[in-house]
């Protein structure tokens, strides 16, 4: 880097004799190389007082409300704009920085940096910002911004930005402006031209949201980590250096699309970049990297919930694999970083992709870090590859996950709803995936300790001391209440989950999965500042990953879920829906049956329809009263069914979609084996709910399930069938059983629409429209979810036949108006298992099954395609071990 090698110094600068003179103006004591004019386009320097230095003039005018303009206040300014001149054309390769973009003139003028605040009648108010006049960029900035140079590294960096002429008037950089003046800052702080203590500036916003599109309505200022990878090019890729962004922001064609312009001017193609950058954001191994440690260390020191923020935490759906959430799966330039935990001597991943866009792309790669911080790499693979590394001395790894389509989409960070919508649209599609490991796990949880305390005795899990706790409280195993919490009532704190801070839980609240409640601190609000304390009471949930921090309130059967986050003074009420990756801040209000979803951010007061987008009026739209989720098939799927209003789509593990079955048009078949498709158990933590589908079952074993929400210990299950060969619902949370059983089983071979009902106690299940039983309940969705330990959501696993929609509500809704027609034919005409063919399958016909295979004489079998529930056309001992099982279970 080259040292600054002018020193300013104080020269006489000339001033109207009606103007407020500064004494002295500034200069370089060198002669300058070229002649660089002032021009004074508003007549400020007879009107009003500039200062001037080789490449700038400050003009402010008379009264300077700030207290700040001086003598010395000017001549440091002007130092320092002086070093960030030389740091960004003779550092980082800018040039053109003071002609005029449009060649109207070959004169080269200095910067204008006019002061707000001071008399200027032209620039009376504002904090910061650069625009243009006649082909030169200006700076206007409050004197109360330049006490540091810091914000003016970052609008210099605008005004040279424009000077460079590539990245002018176009829109699809536009949203890329801010992190690049930020770059320029950064560069500087970085660069022997910089003398002062700040190592940087970070990038807080874009940790929290690394998920989302490079850049976002949510992080564009902060991306500039990307802008350093291609400045140090630590992975030593041709073309990327300490000149690279001049080449981009003055070679770009026409609107082209900035990853496209890296790609060619380095002739690497934007993904391999990109999964290069994303694998050294694990560790923040780029840059300014200690800095940058440094100051993540801090901030989950200071707010450990930023642990949950960062990272992803891939779910078991009850698979082999491990599935990315939905809901922060990587969009196009998103990243997700895994935390792992070493168990073996080599980690090994197999990553397979999950989207239904054939132009899907991701690169994927393992990051194993020693006790002194070095960083080790595998090399990046995709989907339906496998990568193994050896674990050595490491301390800690990591997976990153980056997702790069193999066309890129022109991705316009200031796009809306409108432009492109983030249920349908290409620029904020997210890119789901799956993985596989061995000899390492999914760390869990993250970011707090458990300090001094002791083991509740409600679930064994962890209370601080400083900490109340009622023996009527449960506390997981793994869960934790810290600081100074207090959870009172039926609350229950399960899983993985935290309540930290000041922060209330009380009455029939749940804090599951891996949410955090973490209460306390001081909020500027309403014009003030305001000490809080979190409070979650009611019925409501916070579950999965979600966060709720401050001063927020969620009450009533409210839900907070997913990867949601909600800050400040936010109140959530009645039967409010917070998911997606929805971020809420400021002192708004979510009532009613309002959701938001996406990338929802915003701190608005709304009690209906369901919003998505960053600070977007047009990403609103209308829901039904008590919406849960709506799946109707209509499109053509490979791995997920739509949901029709929301984003929390169904997984399709194998079941494959059709165009029709008799009347019904676009439809989910299953095989009767392993395929099925899988909700979001989000959906399920609720005490109220209404199931509604509709089913064509061709036929099966007595027990084989329609449905089956929990683990095998504590579940929700629907049967078209039972033993006594009658539809039925059973719930149970592993210690109470209760049924509601029809006088007969669904029809085969037709379509059946079943509605199972559970509102305020009361529970019901009707088919065709006719209420086949009713009971009052004392379990609910939640209480069974809360019960088990796998919180699987799963229709169709082991049932032969199809589905045509799938609708869930929170209060009794009318079942979609549709009416079926036709009828398939039913090749299992007898009930399975039914050997004898007396209606039922019981422990009878085990024993003559095995009577029968064994030759034993006499032994007759009524109905012997009933046995065989291997499906393969003969009869043997599998069937038989499988029928015992079913006997058993």
């Amino acid at each position: 880097m080259k040292k600054l090698k002018k020193l300013i110094t104080l020269a006489a600068c000339a001033a109207a004799a009606n103007a407020s003179v500064l004494s002295a103006g500034i200069s370089f004591n060198a002669a300058a190389d070229e002649t660089y004019l002032i021009r004074d386009k508003w007549g400020y320097c007879k009107s009003a007082n500039y200062v001037e230095s080789e490449h700038f003039v400050i003009f402010y005018g008379n009264n300077d409300t700030t207290g700040e303009v001086n003598e010395a206040f000017l001549k440091r300014n002007l130092e320092d704009y002086e070093k960030l001149w030389h740091c960004y054309g003779e550092y980082l390769g800018m040039t053109d920085m003071n002609v005029d973009i449009y060649g109207k003139s070959s004169q080269k003028y200095k910067t204008n940096v006019y002061l707000t605040y001071t008399g200027l009648e032209q620039y009376a108010e504002g904090w910061a910002f650069m625009s243009s006049e006649d082909g030169y960029g200006i700076e206007i900035i409050s004197p109360k911004a330049m006490l540091d140079d810091l914000t003016i590294a970052h609008e210099f960096g605008h005004v040279v930005t424009m000077q460079q002429k590539a990245w002018v008037d176009q829109d699809i950089t536009g949203a890329w402006w801010e992190s690049l003046a930020n770059w320029f800052r950064e560069m500087y702080l970085a660069s022997d031209y910089y003398t002062g203590s700040v190592k940087t500036c970070w990038f807080e916003p874009y940790i929290r949201n690394m998920s989302l599109t490079l850049p976002h309505g949510r992080n564009y200022y902060e991306v500039w980590p990307f802008l350093m990878y291609l400045s140090y090019n630590p992975d030593n890729i041709s073309g990327l250096g300490t000149t690279f962004v001049k080449r981009m922001i003055s070679e770009a064609k026409a609107d082209e699309y900035p990853f496209d312009t890296v790609a060619r001017l380095t002739g690497t193609d934007a993904q391999t970049i990109f999964g290069n950058y994303a694998k050294r954001m694990a560790t923040f191994d780029l840059g300014a990297k200690e800095a940058y440690r440094e100051e993540f260390a801090k901030k989950l020191k200071e707010v450990p919930y930023y642990w949950n923020l960062f990272y992803t935490v891939p779910e078991d759906k009850g698979t082999d694999w491990l599935q990315s959430p939905q809901e922060e799966a990587p969009m196009q330039g998103g990243i997700n970083i895994v935390p792992l935990e070493i168990t073996g001597d080599t980690i090994s991943v197999s990553l397979r992709g999950l989207s239904d866009d054939k132009n899907a792309g991701w690169q994927a790669c393992i990051v194993i870090a020693d006790s002194s911080g070095k960083t080790s790499y595998s090399e990046l693979f995709g989907s339906g590859e496998k990568v193994s590394v050896p674990a050595g001395d490491a301390v800690s790894a990591y997976l990153t996950v980056s997702a790069m389509p193999r066309e890129l989409y022109r991705v316009n960070a200031f796009h809306k709803e409108k432009d492109s919508s983030y249920k349908d649209g290409d620029e904020r599609r997210r890119y789901p995936y799956e993985i596989k490991l061995s000899g390492a796990e999914v760390q869990q949880s993250g970011g707090y300790s458990k300090g001094r305390g002791h083991i509740h005795s409600n679930g064994g899990g962890w209370v601080a001391d400083t900490a109340k706790v009622a023996d009527s409280v449960y506390v997981g195993k793994d869960a934790m209440v810290l600081g100074s919490a207090v959870v009172s009532g039926n609350a229950r704190i399960e899983d993985h989950a935290v309540v930290a801070g000041s922060a209330a839980v009380k009455d029939n609240a749940v804090i599951s999965g891996h949410a955090v409640v973490d209460g306390g601190g001081w909020v500027y609000v309403n014009n003030g500042w305001v000490q809080t304390s979190a409070e979650i009471s009611g019925n409501a949930v916070v579950t999965d990953s979600a966060v709720v921090t401050a001063g927020c309130k969620i009450s009533g059967n409210a839900k907070v879920c997913q990867k949601a986050y909600v800050s400040e003074v936010v109140t959530v009420k009645d039967n409010a829906v917070i998911k997606g990756n929805s971020y809420l801040y400021g002192s708004g209000t979510y009532s009613g049956s309002v959701i938001t979803d996406g990338d929802y951010s915003n701190d608005l007061t709304k009690n209906s329809g369901i919003g998505f987008g960053w600070l977007d009026d047009s990403g609103w739209h209308d829901i039904s009263d008590g919406y849960g989720a709506y799946y109707d098939f209509s499109g053509s799927s490979v791995n997920w069914a739509k949901d029709r209003s929301s984003a929390t789509n169904a997984r399709q593990a194998g079941a494959e979609w059709g165009s029709e079955r008799t009347s019904a048009k676009g439809v989910i078949n299953f095989s009767g084996g392993d395929d099925c498709l899988i909700l979001d158990d989000s959906l399920l933590m609720t005490d109220d709910i209404q199931i509604s589908l509709a089913a064509l079952w061709k036929g099966g074993a007595a027990g084989t399930e329609l449905l089956h929400f929990g683990d095998s210990r504590a579940y929700l299950s629907f049967t078209p069938s039972n033993r006594e060969g009658a539809a039925e619902l059973i719930l149970t949370d592993g210690t109470v059983t209760e049924k509601l059983t029809a006088s007969a089983p669904l029809s085969k071979g037709e379509w059946n629409r079943v509605t199972i009902r559970m509102i305020d106690g009361k529970a019901a299940l009707i088919i065709n429209s006719d209420t086949v039983a009713s009971s009052t309940v004392t379990l609910t969705p939640l209480d069974i979810m809360s019960a088990s330990e796998e919180d699987n959501a799963v229709i169709g696993k082991g049932f032969s036949g199809a589905v045509d929609y799938v609708q869930v509500s929170y209060k009794e809704t009318a079942e979609p108006d549709i009416k079926y027609s036709g009828k398939e034919e039913v090749t299992d005409t007898g009930l399975r298992g039914d050997v004898d063919a007396n209606g039922r399958f019981e422990a009878a016909d085990l024993v003559l099954m095995q009577r029968w295979l064994l030759g034993m004489p006499g032994t007759e079998l009524k109905d012997w395609k009933a046995g065989d529930l291997y499906a393969d056309g003969q009869l043997d001992t599998f069937d038989l071990c499988l029928m015992r099982k079913l006997i058993i279970s």
